[in-house]
């Protein structure tokens, strides 16, 4: 393409404001944002076991929209001696236990907690349907919970689940699974899941086997979040997980042809609520891969256009519409431009910019 059929292409879209052509998308946008993280581990596979010295773990601190998940803060709290025996239903759910205080969590409150034999609880009851799929789907299917050491236990028949509060301040509650069976097994498994008032939650291990069933650790909203993939918990301290509510990358595309003399609709979506306008740029050069924008604050986004002239839009329910008319004119037959949305988004990222995948507009009879 040479660059004089692409400026060209650029002045006639100019001089019909919104009008333009269409062909490939490429690339994918910055900022994807998930609301749940967990661990996924093959059987056997487990790598967090505190055979010496203190418990491992991880802990989780809340912040306005999500939790930033650090290396355990804590100390394995001890049951006393009265803590109170967890007792299931025939689901393997517990009735609702009482925290003793409110706990409030990105998105609810609640001053209940329900536990759950496998080794997870929960803020409210599991749907029916949550409990046909496997662990990693349940977890963000259901209702808000936290999957502890999630796998196939049974405590009837050895260890035991128990619950206690605080006895001075009535400042958390732990939920300790200590000595409970891998179900068909002679495993045996010890953790617990501690509740802060404030808001914190520990989550220990002490000695933890799994070694004919998968298990999970981690954290979901649930009513249908979007799936996150598997992270890497034993390695926070390199690579802090940080969640926010779910949201996926801007998303640039069409459905239409770009033929001579046709209307072209693209359309930029997925964007924020708190985005009113949009800007899309026009270029005679696209970047595929693109240029990481990482050094200028915009961690993880590509430039993948060429920002040569583009046009303003307004934003409606998180999405914006750009009319592009193709001119009749054989001279542009073969002939490419390439388009790239941005929106500004303050805690997208320092330098608080999203940034769509990029898209090819070559033009077709």
């Amino acid at each position: 393409m040479g660059y004089r059929t692409a400026a060209a292409m650029i002045g006639l879209c100019m001089a019909l404001p919104a009008q333009q052509t269409m062909s490939i998308g490429f690339g994918e946008g910055c900022a994807a944002r998930r609301a749940s993280f967990y661990e996924h581990w093959a059987p056997g596979a487990f790598d967090m076991n505190a055979t010496a010295g203190p418990p491992r773990g991880y802990t989780m601190v809340p912040h306005a929209e999500g939790w930033f998940v650090l290396p355990l803060q804590s100390q394995w709290r001890q049951p006393a001696n009265d803590a109170a025996p967890v007792s299931f239903g025939a689901d393997g759910m517990s009735t609702p236990l009482p925290l003793g205080f409110p706990f409030a969590y990105p998105g609810g409150q609640s001053s209940v907690v329900y536990v759950h034999k496998d080794g997870f609880l929960c803020f409210g009851p599991t749907p029916y349907y949550a409990t046909r799929f496997p662990p990693a789907i349940r977890l963000l299917e259901g209702a808000p919970c936290l999957a502890v050491f999630w796998s196939t236990l049974d405590s009837s028949t050895c260890g035991t689940v128990r619950i206690h509060t605080d006895p001075i301040a009535a400042a958390w509650t732990a939920v300790t699974w200590d000595g409970v069976r891998e179900t068909g097994t002679s495993n045996l498994s010890t953790f617990q899941a501690v509740l802060h008032a404030d808001g914190q939650i520990d989550v220990t291990f002490s000695a933890c086997q799994s070694n004919s069933h998968p298990a999970l650790s981690g954290w979901s909203p649930g009513s249908s979040c979007m799936q996150p993939g598997t992270c890497d918990l034993s390695a926070l301290n390199t690579n802090m997980v940080v969640t926010f509510p779910d949201r996926n990358p801007m998303l640039l595309e069409t459905g239409d042809a770009a033929r001579l003399g046709a209307t072209v609709t693209m359309e930029t979506s997925r964007m924020p609520q708190s985005c009113k306008f949009l800007f899309t740029a026009l270029g005679a050069v696209g970047y595929d891969p693109g240029i990481d924008l990482t050094p200028l604050g915009a961690t993880g986004c590509m430039q993948s256009s060429s920002y040569e002239t583009g046009v303003m839009r307004l934003v409606r329910h998180g999405s914006a519409v750009l009319m592009l008319h193709v001119p009749y004119d054989a001279a542009l037959i073969g002939a490419s431009a390439f388009l790239q949305s941005v929106a500004f988004d303050r805690s997208a990222n320092p330098a608080g910019v999203l940034l769509s995948n990029g898209f090819e507009l070559r033009v077709t009879q």
